[in-house]
C-alpha cells in the first residue's frame, strides 16, 4: 500500500480512548488542514440507514436492532467488546469501506492540502502506511477513563473492554514519528502540534 499522490501531505492521528484526538484534529481544522474523521465515515456504516444492514445483522444478529427497529450502536459495541471473533469480523467488513471513502475524498481535494486524518486504528489497520507522518496522542488508562466518563455515554466496563482490545498506548507511541502526552489544557496540545508541524517542516497558513 502506498502514499496517497503528490501533492497531498496526510497527518494520521492515533492515540488512547479520551486522549483527546478528536480535539487534535479539530485544532488542526483551525491551523488549516482538512480534517478527516474514520469514526465518523465508520458511523455511516452503522446507522439504521446503512447500506451494509443485512451484513451487520448477520454477522451481530437482530439484537443491534431497538424496538423501532433502528440500529443501536450501543448494543454493537457491548457485543463486538466482549466477542473478538464478532469485533474481527466487522472490522473486516467496515474498514475497507471507510478507507475507500477516505481515498474518495483525498481525490477530490487540490494539491498542496495538508490532511488531518483521525483514525483511532491507524496501527492496526496498516492506514499508517498511506500516512506521511502520524501523531500518537497519549494519556494513562486511568486518565482516560476519567475523561470519558465526565462525557458519559459509556459504563466503565465498556471502556475497559476496548482499552484492552486496542493496541497498547506504548506500542502506537513507539511507532509513531511524533508522540505526545496530552495532560495539559487545549491550548497546550495546540502549541505541541504547532511544535510537531515545525519540527516536520509542514506549512499550514504560514506556521513552518
Amino acid at each position: 500500500m502506498g502514499k496517497i499522490r503528490k501533492g497531498i501531505t496526510v497527518v494520521g492521528i492515533t492515540g488512547a480512548i479520551g486522549a483527546g484526538k478528536s480535539t487534535a484534529l479539530a485544532l488542526f481544522k483551525e491551523l488549516g488542514a482538512f480534517p478527516i474523521s474514520s469514526d465518523a465515515i465508520a458511523r455511516s456504516f452503522s446507522d439504521s440507514n446503512s447500506p451494509i444492514l443485512p451484513e451487520l445483522k448477520e454477522i451481530l444478529g437482530d439484537s443491534i436492532l431497538d424496538s423501532s427497529g433502528n440500529v443501536d450502536r450501543a448494543k454493537i459495541a457491548e457485543i463486538i467488546f466482549q466477542d473478538q471473533a464478532k469485533l474481527k469480523a466487522l472490522e473486516a467488513l467496515i474498514h475497507p469501506k471507510v478507507r475507500q471513502k477516505f481515498l474518495d475524498q483525498i481525490e477530490a481535494l487540490p494539491n498542496q492540502t495538508v490532511v488531518a486524518w483521525e483514525a483511532p486504528l491507524l496501527f492496526e489497520t496498516d492506514a499508517h502506511t498511506i500516512c506521511d507522518h502520524t501523531i500518537c496522542i497519549g494519556l494513562e488508562e486511568d486518565a482516560s477513563w476519567k475523561r470519558v466518563e465526565s462525557r458519559g455515554g459509556m459504563t466503565e466496563a465498556d471502556f475497559r473492554n476496548r482499552w484492552k482490545a486496542q493496541m497498547p498506548i506504548s506500542e502506537k507511541a513507539r511507532r509513531a514519528s511524533f508522540a505526545l502526552w496530552n495532560i495539559g489544557t487545549k491550548q497546550d496540545l495546540k502549541e505541541k502540534l504547532e511544535s510537531f508541524l515545525s519540527e516536520k517542516k509542514i506549512f499550514i497558513k504560514g506556521i513552518v
